[in-house]
């Protein structure tokens, strides 16, 4: 009866082996996963936490950085944002771009010598404070950190 039992201690070896590489492989994957969301989320708020100290500062013609939001497109599913997060994200990126894109067309003013490039630059410094405001929101509500 012991030598029945004993031809399968190598296949029960094996089994423990596959489970053991499957268990430490999903902890290390898990983990790994947890570092790349909070990598991009700290990528997100430093983004939003410059933008809006130059919002602050009234019109400047930086363009707004939008990495965070590239990082995120390709990760999206995999992360624990909740709907109402992620559509203030898309939102606050969607700003950065119209303004981005204002800004452009400024410096095209700036070099023709247009005259409307005044009326411009305020409607950008209008669309900036909105969007400060949309910022601070999402800082107030997401941050781990409130240093709105």
């Amino acid at each position: 009866m012991s030598s029945d039992f004993s031809e399968y201690l190598p296949l029960i070896g094996v089994l423990i082996g596959f489970f053991l590489n499957y268990f430490f492989n999903e902890k290390r994957r898990a983990k790994e996963e947890e570092r790349d969301f909070q990598m991009i989320v700290d990528v997100i708020e430093e983004e939003f936490k410059n933008a809006k100290n130059k919002m602050e500062v009234g019109f400047t013609p930086f363009k707004f950085s939008t990495i965070g939001r590239d990082l995120l497109r390709f990760r999206i599913r995999k992360f624990k944002f909740s709907n109402e997060q992620i559509e203030s994200i898309i939102k606050i990126y969607g700003n950065f771009d119209s303004i981005n894109s204002a800004i452009d067309n400024w410096f095209r003013m700036e070099i023709g010598g247009n005259l409307k490039k005044d009326d411009l630059k305020n409607k950008i410094t209008e669309f900036m404070k909105n969007c400060n405001s949309e910022i601070e929101e999402y800082l107030k509500k997401y941050s781990k950190e409130d240093n709105t």
